[in-house]
C-alpha cells in the first residue's frame, strides 16, 4: 500500500505554500539519505475529518474541530522516528513534547520573529482601515506574550492550545455577539465600534448590578483583570490562529476585552435611561425568582441563596441547582456542573486524583442518582411491594387475566339470561347456524383449514340431527377459543373465527323483541371480548398464555410500539395498582440495566432509555405528574456527566493513580526538607500558600449553590 508521502501531490495538498515547499525538500533529502519515503502520516484535514479523528481514541492529543492547525494547512504529522535534527535542516520542528508527530514550520523559518510579520506573509491585502492596523499591532503584542510563556506552552501540545481560548470565555460572559461582529467588520473593511465600549455597554445592559461604581462592578473588573494576569497565557496563540483572516479577530477581541476591563475600571460608562429601566425590571424579576427558590429549596441550598443579591444572580446556574435539588434525594452540583463550564468541569475532574473531596463528591453523586431512580420508583408506585420487574410482570399478568375472567363471566351471564327468557330453552336455530357456517367457510374457501372435529359438529347442526342447548352453545364457544390459542396456523385460526362469528350471530327466526334485545346484549359482550383479543397485543398474549414474566416489561412497555402501549394502558386504566406495577417494573428494569456488577450507575444509559420513552410519548402517559421528576433526574445526570465542547477531561484510572503518586511525592518532599534541608524554606512557604489556595478553591467549587453568584464566576 502506498504511503501518504508517495501519494502526495504538491499542487493539491491543502497545505500552506511555505510548509509544502519545505516538505518537498525534506522528502527528497529523506529519500536520498534513508532510501525510503518520509513517513508523513497526516496532512491537511477538513473540519469533518478533524471531528472524526477527535471522536476516536488516539495515542496523541487531538485538537477539537475548528481549532486544529491541520485544518488551516499549517501542520502535518510525521513519524516520531524521524530525527529532529533532520527536520530542523528544512525549517521544520516539533513544538510539542506530548505530541511528537506534530510538525510545523519554525517561527523563524523565514527570518521573522513576530506574528505581525507572519501576517505579512499571507496574501490578505493591505490593511483597509486604521482599525485593522490596530488589530495587527494587538496581535504583535499577543505574540510577544506568547514568547514569554513559551516554556509553559511547550508541554501543552496542540490539543491543549485548542482549549486555551475556551478557558477564558467565561471571563467575558455577557458579551454576546462581539465575536461574530468583529470578523465581519474586519473582512469588509468596516471598523467596528470600539470594543471596550461594546463590552461595557452590553455587559451593563444585561447585568445592571455591575455598574463600575458599584461593588459588583468593581468585583467584575478586578476578577476579569486578575484572571488574565494569573493565567500568564494569552487566550489565543499564533498556532491556534493559523494566520487566517477569520481567526485573527478573535485575538483582537480578547486583547481588547482585557484593555476594556482596565478602561472600565478607570472611567465610568454612562448607562442610558432605557437600560436603567430594564435593569430595574430585571432586578425585580431576579428577586422574585430568588424568593421562590428559597421557599422550595432544601435548607442547605436556601441558606446560600439568601446571601445572593438579585443583581448578582446567575439564573441559569440557579435553574440547574434547583432541578438537582428538587429530586427526592437532592444532588449537589459542583460549580463547573452548575455553570456547564468546560474548563471548570475539566479542572474538577482532572484534579480528582489529588483532591479526595472531588472523588468523594463524584462518587456520592453517582450513588445519589441511582438512589433517586429507586426513590422515584417507590413514589410512583406507593402500593406496590415487589422485589423486581419480573415480580411486577407477574402481578400485571394476573390483572389482565382477571379482566379476561370478568369478560367471560359477563358474557356467560348474558347468555344465561337469554336462555331464561326462552323459557329454559336456548333460543337458537341450530340448523340455520350450521348452514350459515358452511356457507361462510365455502365462500372464502376456508373449509379445508377447519379441524375435522369442528367440521363434524357443524354438519350435525346443518343436517338437523343435533339440537343446541345453552351448555352445547357454551361448550362450542370454549372449544373454538381453545383451538385458536393452541394453533400457530393463521389459516386455521381464521377458519375457526368464521365459525365463532356465525355462532355469536345466534339466528333466532320469529323471536320476540325482548328476546332479540337480550341476544344483542350477549352478542355485544362476546364481540367486545373477541375484538379485544384480536386488537390488543397485551390482552392477546396474556390470555393465550404467551406472555413471559422475564421479558414482559421490555415487550409491553420499553420496546413496545406506541399504539400497542396506548392500548395496554387503556386496558388497565381502571386498575390503578396494575398501572403502578408497570411503573415499578419499568424503573426497576431500566435501573438494573444501567447498573454494573460493582454498583456503578451509568447515567448515560439510564438517560437514553428515559429520553426514548419521553420522545415516544410514553413517559407522561405512564408516570403522569411524576414524569417531570424523571426529566429532572435525567437533566441532573447530564449536568453531572457532561463533557461540553472544549472540555479536556482525562478519564483514565492511570491518570488518577499518577496524580495521587504526585501528591504523595509532595509529602515525601516536605519530609526530606525537614531532615536534609533539601527544599528551601521559601519554596515550602509558597507550596503551603498554594495548598491553602487549592483548599479554598475546592471548597468554593463544592459548596451548595456554587456558581449562582455572577461575582463568583472566574474565581
Amino acid at each position: 500500500m502506498p504511503t501518504l508521502a508517495e501519494l502526495w501531490d504538491s499542487s493539491d495538498t491543502g497545505l500552506k505554500g511555505d510548509l509544502n515547499d519545505r516538505l518537498e525538500q525534506a522528502k527528497d533529502a529523506y529519500r536520498k539519505q534513508y532510501g525510503k519515503e518520509l513517513p508523513i502520516t497526516s496532512g491537511f484535514r477538513t473540519y469533518e475529518q478533524q471531528a472524526a479523528l477527535a471522536s476516536k481514541p488516539n495515542p496523541y492529543p487531538v485538537a477539537r474541530p475548528g481549532t486544529s492547525m491541520h485544518e488551516t494547512g499549517d501542520a502535518v504529522d510525521i513519524g516520531k522516528d524521524v530525527p529532529d535534527s533532520f527536520l530542523n535542516q528544512y525549517g521544520l520542528h516539533r513544538p510539542f513534547k506530548n505530541d511528537p508527530v506534530h510538525v510545523q514550520v519554525m517561527p523563524s523559518a523565514k527570518g521573522t520573529q513576530s506574528l505581525a510579520s507572519l501576517w505579512d506573509q499571507v496574501d490578505v491585502g493591505e490593511p483597509k482601515t486604521e482599525q485593522t492596523k490596530a488589530d495587527k499591532s494587538l496581535l504583535q503584542r499577543a505574540f510577544e506574550e506568547r514568547q514569554k510563556a513559551k516554556d509553559v506552552l511547550t508541554g501543552l501540545g496542540e490539543a491543549g492550545l485548542s482549549t486555551v481560548s475556551s478557558a477564558v470565555m467565561p471571563l467575558v460572559a455577557g458579551v454576546k455577539g462581539i465575536a461574530q461582529s468583529i470578523p465581519q467588520a474586519i473582512e469588509t473593511g468596516q471598523a467596528p465600534a470600539p470594543i471596550a465600549e461594546k463590552i461595557a455597554s452590553q455587559f451593563l445592559a444585561e447585568h445592571p448590578g455591575y455598574q463600575p461604581t458599584t461593588p459588583q462592578g468593581k468585583a467584575y473588573v478586578e476578577g476579569l483583570q486578575k484572571a488574565f494576569e494569573a493565567s500568564k497565557l494569552p487566550p489565543v496563540m499564533p498556532e491556534v490562529l493559523g494566520q487566517t483572516p477569520t481567526a485573527r479577530p478573535v485575538a483582537t477581541e480578547i486583547n481588547e476585552a482585557f484593555n476594556a476591563a482596565k478602561q472600565l475600571k478607570k472611567e465610568p460608562v454612562a448607562v442610558p435611561q432605557q437600560i436603567a429601566q430594564n435593569a430595574g425590571a430585571a432586578q425585580t424579576i431576579n428577586k422574585s425568582v430568588l424568593d421562590q427558590a428559597i421557599q422550595t429549596a432544601t435548607p442547605e441550598l436556601a441558606a446560600e441563596l439568601k446571601t445572593v443579591a438579585p443583581s448578582d444572580l446567575n439564573s441559569e446556574a440557579l435553574s440547574r441547582h434547583l432541578e438537582a435539588d428538587s429530586l427526592p434525594i437532592p444532588v449537589r452540583l459542583t460549580k463547573g456542573q452548575a455553570l456547564q463550564d468546560p474548563n471548570l468541569i475539566s479542572k474538577e475532574r482532572n484534579e480528582r486524583g489529588v483532591k479526595e473531596q472531588y472523588v468523594e463528591h463524584f462518587n456520592q453523586q453517582n450513588k445519589d442518582l441511582l438512589a433517586n431512580a429507586q426513590a422515584i420508583k417507590e413514589r410512583t408506585a406507593p402500593n406496590v411491594f415487589t422485589t423486581d420487574y419480573v415480580d411486577d410482570a407477574g402481578n400485571a399478568i394476573v390483572f389482565v387475566n382477571d379482566i379476561k375472567k370478568a369478560n367471560v363471566d359477563a358474557t356467560r351471564t348474558a347468555y344465561k339470561d337469554l336462555e331464561a327468557l326462552g323459557g329454559g330453552k336456548f333460543p337458537i336455530n341450530a340448523e340455520e347456524f350450521g348452514k350459515n357456517a358452511q356457507k361462510a367457510l365455502t365462500k372464502g374457501e376456508e373449509s379445508e383449514f377447519l379441524p375435522d372435529v369442528f367440521k363434524k359438529r357443524i354438519e350435525e347442526y346443518a343436517n338437523g340431527t343435533k339440537e343446541m342447548n345453552f351448555d352445547n352453545f357454551e361448550n362450542l364457544r370454549t372449544q373454538i377459543a381453545k383451538a385458536s390459542r393452541a394453533s400457530d396456523d393463521g389459516n386455521v385460526i381464521h377458519a375457526l373465527g368464521i365459525v365463532r362469528q356465525e355462532l355469536e350471530n345466534i339466528p333466532m327466526p320469529g323471536a320476540s323483541a325482548e328476546l332479540k334485545a337480550a341476544a344483542d346484549k350477549a352478542r355485544g359482550l362476546a364481540k367486545h371480548d373477541f375484538e379485544l383479543e384480536d386488537t390488543n397485543n397485551l390482552y392477546n398474549k396474556v390470555v393465550n398464555g404467551k406472555a413471559d414474566t422475564k421479558d414482559f416489561i421490555q415487550n409491553f412497555v420499553v420496546r413496545s410500539k406506541n399504539a400497542d402501549f396506548a392500548k395496554s394502558l387503556d386496558l388497565l386504566k381502571d386498575n390503578p395498582q396494575a398501572i403502578e406495577h408497570l411503573r415499578s417494573g419499568t424503573l426497576d428494569y431500566l435501573t438494573r440495566e444501567a447498573t454494573d456488577a460493582s454498583g456503578n450507575f451509568s447515567t448515560a444509559k439510564f438517560n437514553k432509555a428515559i429520553n426514548k420513552m419521553d420522545v415516544d410519548g410514553k413517559l407522561d402517559s405512564l408516570f403522569g405528574n411524576d414524569a417531570q421528576m424523571l426529566r429532572n433526574l435525567v437533566k441532573t445526570g447530564q449536568y453531572v456527566e457532561a463533557r461540553p465542547r472544549g472540555a479536556f477531561v482525562n478519564e483514565s484510572n492511570t491518570f488518577v493513580a499518577g496524580a495521587k503518586a504526585l501528591a504523595a511525592s509532595g509529602l515525601e518532599k516536605a519530609l526530606n526538607a525537614t531532615t536534609a534541608n533539601i527544599v528551601p524554606i521559601g519554596t515550602m512557604g509558597r507550596e503551603a500558600l498554594q495548598s491553602n489556595a487549592i483548599r479554598k478553591q475546592t471548597k468554593e467549587s463544592l459548596k451548595p449553590g456554587a456558581g449562582v453568584k455572577l461575582s463568583d464566576i472566574g474565581k
